[in-house]
């Protein structure tokens, strides 16, 4: 699946991350409700370095029990779906698998 980026953002990560996870601004991995998502790792990286995160565009991540239009959320750096839209920092674009392409809004 061809990633469209149309934003990415530094992050200080205050613990490791793998690409493909969900982080917040703070440099954690991202929890709806408490350390709000703001993208997806571009690269894996470990407590103290700075890595690209998109914020903003198409991302591949490796999820399950999604299904394209879902809306999406983060749990300790992995996506689940979403219980209603206020809660969705994405929504799902397509699915192969456990490969899922997200649109990050």
């Amino acid at each position: 699946m061809p990633q469209a980026n149309i934003l990415s953002l530094g992050i200080n990560l205050k613990e490791a991350v793998k690409r493909g996870q969900l982080v917040s601004m703070t440099g954690e991995l991202a929890t709806t409700g408490s350390k709000e998502p703001i993208g997806v790792a571009q690269y894996d990286g470990k407590a103290g370095e700075r890595i690209p995160a998109i914020a903003l565009g198409l991302a591949d991540i490796t999820a399950s029990g999604l299904a394209v239009g879902d809306g999406v959320k983060a749990n300790a750096g992995n996506a689940e779906k979403a219980t209603g839209a206020a809660e969705a920092f994405a929504f799902v674009h397509s699915v192969e698998g456990s490969r899922v392409e997200i649109f990050i809004k």
